[in-house]
């Protein structure tokens, strides 16, 4: 197992602790809430694609697919999202960052393998991060950890919770007092059920007698998100079409049996929940993932559809709380790219406003550290340029990277990411 450093974060992320005094809660957990993520629509805000092959700037990827997102509302800090970045060497997990769940700015690649790795199915339990990948090709169900001050960037493996078969999809969730996991075969026809009571420990994970829950059925038998618990008590798998082609749409089938000994489940009256648009939209062809996240006022959820070519990332919501959801930032005022980015002594920063304001435009590294106010006070209307020249506020030259400018008015903000090459 090889971790990558890449972007390494020290005390940026503070994280929270387990609920005290009550029962230990794996995070997301949505039982309180009473209504499902669904019927949804591409929110609003969102620029779809909001991530593409074209944002991996640190190997030669042919597609990004498999997007699960992670927030802690109330904490402060930034969303993120963790996702394939499928490359021509190998399949790796990536990480990009959002303030508000809409823009997002790639960061780099988190991890990889001599395997192939996707679906990065991220969790808090406690104060330690988990992280169980797709790893079929290396025949086992792998489990990472991330601690408090390592999360997001930095991931140990931990251990096989399962080996001996090509598993795909490994779809883990906490019900009752147990750990389960609902995991695909390669081939997406047969689907098996395993359960712990302990999480990290392999001998400790059996098998269901019921298992496997499906066989010779690639219409639903491959996962396709996390399952989550809603309403009290309804458990959700989500599931792909694949019978005509792979990843066709996304189907939501409600457990209505989960104990030890038998297992039972019936489709939703509002499955298909993601299904592709047509034409050659980004998302006309197929759309095989969905991982929602309640905002605390709102279901983002992060997807991905297959175009004639390839896939990408996209940002959808429930259409019953787009009222609630995260607002786009006003057009009245817009951060250009930069040119050229990648830059390695300077780049052009460019900003349109559309009436006069104040404004303070930024230099962050990816720590979120400050390191320089480029442009700062009232400005008017219209387009405005200005070149970085790669150093902060003291005059020294800042090394190769990625890093983040800022542009913040009263009209709205805005964020861009730069990559300065060596």
């Amino acid at each position: 197992m090889r971790t990558i450093p890449v972007l390494v974060l020290a005390g940026f992320l503070l994280g929270a602790a387990a609920p005290a005094g009550g029962e230990e809660l794996m995070v997301p957990d949505w039982r309180d809430l009473p209504r499902p993520p669904w019927p949804v629509v591409e929110h609003p805000g969102a620029v779809n694609p909001v991530l593409t092959v074209w944002d991996i700037d640190d190997a030669s990827a042919y597609f990004v697919a498999d997007p699960f997102l992670f927030h802690e509302p109330g904490t402060g800090e930034p969303w993120w999202l963790f996702f394939e970045a499928c490359c021509f060497e190998n399949g790796n997990i990536a990480l990009a960052m959002s303030q508000d769940g809409l823009d997002w700015n790639y960061l780099g690649l988190i991890l990889d393998e001599p395997w192939h790795l996707s679906y990065p199915l991220v969790f808090r339990w406690g104060d330690t991060y988990y992280m169980v990948p797709e790893s079929a090709e290396a025949e086992g169900v792998g489990l990472y950890r991330s601690e408090i001050g390592q999360f997001p960037f930095q991931w140990t493996f931990v251990t096989w919770l399962l080996q001996g078969r090509p598993f795909a999809d490994p779809t883990l969730f906490r019900h009752g007092d147990r750990w389960w996991l609902i995991v695909g075969s390669g081939n997406s026809a047969t689907c098996w059920l395993f359960s712990s009571p302990v999480l990290d420990d392999p001998d400790a994970w059996r098998e269901h007698p019921c298992s496997p829950i499906i066989e010779n059925d690639r219409s639903r038998a491959r996962p396709a998100g996390r399952a989550f618990i809603y309403a009290g008590g309804r458990l959700v798998r989500l599931a792909q079409k694949s019978d005509i082609f792979y990843g066709e749409m996304v189907r939501a089938f409600e457990v209505t049996e989960l104990t030890l000994e038998t297992y039972a489940e019936t489709e939703l009256a509002a499955s298909p929940i993601l299904v592709p648009v047509g034409g050659a939209a980004w998302n006309g062809e197929a759309m095989h993932h969905f991982d929602p996240w309640w905002t605390g006022g709102a279901w983002l959820c992060a997807v991905d559809g297959h175009d004639p070519f390839w896939w990408t990332i996209g940002i959808y919501s429930c259409r019953a709380s787009l009222t609630a959801a995260p607002a786009a930032p006003p057009a009245a005022c817009g951060l250009l790219p930069g040119q050229p980015n990648p830059f390695r002594d300077d780049t052009r920063l460019r900003y349109r406003l559309g009436s006069a304001a104040s404004l303070r435009l930024t230099v962050h590294d990816v720590r979120g550290r400050r390191l320089a106010v480029l442009d700062e006070g009232v400005r008017a209307a219209g387009e405005h340029e200005l070149v970085w020249d790669g150093r902060d506020a003291h005059g020294r030259r800042q090394p190769a990277g990625v890093y983040l400018v800022r542009l913040e008015t009263t009209a709205g903000s805005a964020t861009r990411k730069l990559l300065r090459l060596p």
